[in-house]
Order: C-alpha cells, then sequence, then structure tokens
C-alpha cells in the first residue's frame, strides 16, 4: 500500500505525454514537445532570427522567402511571428493581407491583414473587438437582466383559510 509521501510524489510527477512533432513518449512539464524538438526549433527559431535581421539592409523579406532560406515551413515562420517572438524584428518581416494582398510590414499587421482590411472586417462583421472588461460587464449585466425576468416571472401561491368556512383558497402574490 503507497504511504501519504508516495501519492503525493506519484501526483507531483511529470505524466507521460507524446511529442507534437515527433510523436515520441516524454515526460512532459509545461511543453508539448519533447526536449530534441524544443531544441531543433530553438536552432530553427535562431537562424530565421539571424537571417530576418540580415534583411534590414534590402528592407525586409517575405514570409516564404525567409522560410525558404531557413530551410523551414512557413507555418513555423509565421508561428514564431504570431507568438511575437521576433520582437522588434517582426519590422523586417513582409506580410501579404489575406484579403486585398498588399505587402505590409509585420508591425503594420492585425493578424494576417492589414489595418485598412482589419477594420472594414471588422464593421462588415458588426462586432468590435471588446476589452476583458467590457465583455464581463456585458455578462454581468446580462445575467442581472435573465435574473430580473425569472424573478418577475415566478408566481408564489399562499394558503388562506376564512374563519368559519371549510374551504381554502389560494392567492398570489
Amino acid at each position: 500500500m503507497y504511504g501519504t509521501n508516495d501519492r503525493e510524489k506519484l501526483m507531483s510527477s511529470p505524466k507521460l505525454d507524446n511529442c507534437i512533432r515527433c510523436n515520441r513518449l516524454f515526460s512532459r512539464t509545461n511543453d508539448l514537445q519533447c526536449n530534441e524538438c524544443l531544441e531543433a526549433e530553438q536552432e530553427l527559431f535562431k537562424k530565421a532570427r539571424g537571417l530576418l535581421r540580415r534583411s534590414r539592409s534590402v528592407g525586409g523579406i517575405s514570409i516564404s522567402d525567409l522560410a525558404e532560406q531557413a530551410d523551414c515551413s512557413a507555418e513555423s515562420i509565421e508561428g514564431f511571428y504570431n507568438n511575437k517572438q521576433f520582437g522588434m524584428d517582426a519590422d523586417l518581416l513582409l506580410i501579404t493581407c489575406a484579403k486585398c494582398t498588399e505587402v505590409i510590414q509585420g508591425s503594420e499587421a492585425d493578424g494576417k491583414f492589414c489595418q485598412e482590411c482589419s477594420e472594414s472586417l471588422k464593421d462588415e462583421v458588426g462586432n468590435e473587438t471588446l476589452s476583458r472588461e467590457e465583455l464581463d460587464a456585458e455578462a454581468q449585466s446580462e445575467r442581472d437582466r435573465l435574473t430580473r425576468l425569472q424573478e418577475g416571472s415566478k408566481t408564489h401561491y399562499g394558503l388562506s383559510r376564512n374563519k368559519g368556512q371549510s374551504d381554502r383558497t389560494f392567492y398570489k402574490f
């Protein structure tokens, strides 16, 4: 039988999981990749960032060209960009807007869109991006409204006994 300390060790021990890149079994802590794949990704990032920095003299480089020079997929470069790993060097990354195909600098992009297309898409959909506080306030006001509606629709019945009468009458309040 396990003692208390043994149970705590089992509960706190790292879990076994498969790496999302190579599918090898590894002892998972926080990452979804094994150590070998993490190291390979870090080396790839260093190579891509170095090439991106060298593109400063020519005014930047596209994702596809950077991926080709770094010998990796465009998805990897997009992942580095989306995770904001390039930092200030993201200005050197030339991104093609997914809507109007205008080439823009990475810092001017809003995801895969230029600022103009991003704003027009927000207008078309009719939703502006709300802050966390605004969303929480809207959710709370909706909960309050539903609570008021539910309380208003509740019907309470009581029992009244009239003196001298044998029947009982029900009433609402």
